[in-house]
């Protein structure tokens, strides 16, 4: 399989399109599977007692859609997430 094409773009170029594609809304809603990448997995640095996590979203037939990092409390509460990637068609941005 070919390797995707990947560009780099500014976090607020790519916090922009979050906001245009509404990932965050489908994200909570469950319009995009969320499935946390565990074997990423490693105890944050800045919150005790929390995973620092690398979290893929999908559509319903698996295909990727954004990759965003995300801190996570011991019970499941998010305490941080940001954008990390964002794929659009065959191209794949990130942030810098």
């Amino acid at each position: 399989m070919p390797r995707r094409l990947t560009a780099e773009i500014s976090k607020e170029l790519l916090e922009s399109l979050f906001d245009e594609f509404d990932i965050w809304p489908k994200v909570r809603d469950g319009r995009l599977i969320t499935l946390p990448l565990v074997d990423k997995d490693v105890p944050s640095h800045h919150y005790p007692n929390a995973l620092s996590r690398i979290v893929k979203h999908s559509l319903p037939n698996d295909k990727h859609i954004a990759t965003s990092h995300r801190i996570e409390a011991m019970d499941g509460t998010i305490l941080h997430e940001d954008a990390k990637d964002f794929h659009l068609q065959e191209v794949c941005l990130w942030r810098l």
